[in-house]
């Protein structure tokens, strides 16, 4: 009885070696299978399989596990969106240089107001809009600065024939406008210089006598200001306070030598007019520019084109005198320098 007692205690002390054994290739596998080398092996039998043609193996070679899956996915999306980003860069590349070669560019708005010298051809203007006709001695020192090509309006009367605004509520005069011809000047050549009314215009101050340093180096000696014609007596324009404005020396003929001032537009008309065998028309606009109720104009702006496009131009004619200072509202002057 003893006996048997012990053996039942070493048996369970001591299990059989089979059960142990099986415990341990149980434990190795779960380790084996936990391990990235499995991962790789088992990759390759399921391709190896799938190769063989075994059922159930070929969609496993197939697809990627989800996490490769998802980087993949990140991966050609990232490269999607860089290629967009390439074309829609080539694309504006492309475009601003076909607009570079092309000579446009895009607007940085829907639309952009237009130079207000180049088209106008109105009389009186805002204060905010003075400085466009304030006279620069830089930039026009003989007193007239061409500014671009004609501006021809719908108002041109018909050929021969020379209209005049009426004067405004101030007594100032307005825009003239002429369609000229060649008979028009040999007829003011004919009778000669017309005598001015007794009459002068909006703005006539006290009219002393004054010297002005003058762009071609010599000095103007005689009165500050002329009764100046907005149509030159020698194209046909009229002796009448319509085509009358105050202006000063400089505004009315510059330097005197033929290129300055009102003497710029009309000597480049009358030339053309002047020409042998002469069978076309010049259309000539003056429009005098006022600054609100000012009496004296700051400016006026010629616009010249004849019939054969030789003659195509806009000019602004400064009504200014250098070393002078004048209140265009009233028409008073002084010296400064």
């Amino acid at each position: 009885m003893t006996q048997r007692r012990n053996q039942r205690g070493r048996g369970q002390a001591r299990p059989p070696r089979l059960i142990l054994l099986a415990c341990l290739v149980v434990a190795a596998l779960a380790v084996v299978r936990l391990s990235p080398a499995w991962n790789g092996i088992a990759a390759r039998a399921r391709t190896l399989t799938g190769a063989l043609g075994w059922p159930g193996t070929a969609q496993d070679t197939l697809s990627a596990p989800q996490g490769v899956q998802d980087d993949a996915g990140a991966t050609a999306t990232a490269e999607q969106s860089a290629d967009a980003a390439a074309t829609n860069d080539a694309s504006a590349t492309t475009n601003a240089d076909t607009a570079e070669s092309s000579g446009t560019s895009t607007p940085a708005t829907a639309a952009t107001d237009a130079d207000p010298l180049a088209t106008t051809i109105a009389t009186q203007v805002s204060k905010k809009d003075a400085e466009a006709y304030a006279w620069d001695e830089d930039l026009a020192p003989n007193y007239v600065r061409v500014i671009g090509t004609a501006y021809v309006a719908d108002d041109a009367p018909e050929e021969g024939v020379i209209s005049y605004a009426a004067l405004d509520r101030l007594g100032r005069a307005g825009r003239v406008v002429g369609t000229l011809n060649k008979e028009m000047v040999e007829e003011a050549a004919f009778r000669g210089r017309q005598e001015l009314p007794d009459w002068n215009p909006t703005g006539w101050d006290d009219n002393d006598e004054v010297k002005v340093e003058l762009a071609g180096g010599g000095t103007y000696t005689g009165y500050f200001w002329n009764r100046s014609h907005l149509m030159a007596d020698s194209l046909g324009g009229a002796a009448t306070p319509e085509n009358l404005i105050t202006g000063t020396r400089m505004q009315n003929v510059g330097d005197n030598s033929g290129s300055g001032g009102m003497a710029h537009p009309e000597g480049k008309a009358r030339s053309w007019l002047e020409a042998d065998d002469r069978s076309g028309t010049l259309y000539y606009a003056a429009t005098p520019v006022y600054v609100e109720d000012d009496l004296v104009a700051r400016a006026v702006i010629v616009d010249v084109r004849s019939s054969d496009g030789a003659i195509d131009e806009r000019a602004i004619v400064y009504n200014a005198a250098k070393g002078y200072l004048i209140d265009y509202a009233s028409g008073n002057w002084w010296k400064v320098s």
